[in-house]
């Protein structure tokens, strides 16, 4: 497995975990913080 496909790998699975907080707390009636959405812009951008 390349460099490549680790950082994939560890995005894709950090997009899933994101995701799954984000629908917790759409149930919830909360928006994400702007930590967390900063955070998700970061691993974007890398």
């Amino acid at each position: 497995m390349t460099e490549n496909e680790k950082k994939i790998d560890s995005i894709d699975q950090e997009i899933k975990r994101l995701q799954g907080e984000r629908d917790q707390l759409r149930d919830k009636g909360q928006q994400p913080s702007e930590e967390e959405k900063n955070h998700f812009r970061q691993l974007i951008k890398n």
